[in-house]
């Protein structure tokens, strides 16, 4: 093999390992991997709405765990956050209202007990990444597979009817596997200085997997596997008040 063109093989390998390195170990201090970006560019709550969030992997509600972002296996948590509106917006519906938080289109829609739930998949960035909104009433031109909308643009409004809060979640639906992470972490500088005005941060929302581990989630008597409830001594641990 000639001198030149063997140079050449080394240097792609060379950097074919430093991509997977990057891709592995994500951003200093994060479980993102390197290539997916801050791809949520617009506020998907009016804040002025919303009087609580729960935080990322929080006891709150029931079991929703599975891999992070890295691939690693997580149990008896909650990786995804509650959104609990205002009192006076408490037991509504077509009140609360729900916006794109990325330039996409509607990507799947299920069934749920309170309204739908709604997959939304960003049109660039955030490759194989679905913002998940549970409990929500879809305006009637996105309430359909292949709906296409702009960042910010208001998709409809969260479903209250004898409830209190809906959920958001983030999940990257690859082939023989499914990632869980939270939105915030994929928001740009942007959306999150909207909620550090209102006493939001991701040092507040963000409970890491290793003080996870170390506190785990107590479980109801007799619960347990994929959608268990956790004891009723968990709930209201892990709200952060929306300062108003």
């Amino acid at each position: 093999m000639k001198k030149w063109l063997r140079s050449v093989l080394i240097g792609i390998g060379v950097l074919v390992v430093i991509s997977i390195v990057l891709n592995v170990i994500g951003r200093p201090g994060s479980s993102i991997p390197a290539d997916a970006g801050a791809f949520i560019t617009a506020n998907p709550f009016d804040l002025s709405q919303i009087r609580s969030i729960s935080a990322f992997r929080s006891c709150e509600g029931h079991n929703f765990s599975g891999d992070n972002a890295l691939g690693e296996e997580e149990t008896y948590r909650t990786m995804k956050h509650y959104v609990e509106a205002i009192g006076s917006l408490a037991d509504t519906e077509q009140r609360v209202k729900i916006f794109a938080p990325f330039t996409g289109r509607i990507s799947q829609i299920g069934k749920d007990r309170r309204g739908s739930q709604a997959y939304v998949s960003p049109e660039s960035g955030g490759e194989g990444w679905d913002v998940i909104f549970f409990h929500i009433d879809l305006l009637p031109q996105f309430a359909k597979r292949g709906a296409e909308f702009s960042s910010g643009e208001h998709l409809g409004y969260a479903n209250l009817i004898d409830a209190a809060n809906f959920d958001i979640s983030l999940r990257n639906f690859g082939i023989g596997r499914q990632l869980n992470d939270s939105p915030f972490l994929y928001m740009t500088d942007d959306v999150l200085a909207q909620y550090a005005g209102v006493g939001i941060t991701l040092d507040n929302m963000i409970i890491s997997k290793e003080a996870r581990n170390a506190a785990p989630c107590q479980l109801a008597p007799g619960e347990s596997g994929r959608d268990a409830f956790y004891a009723r001594s968990e709930a209201g641990k892990s709200w952060i008040t929306v300062q108003q």
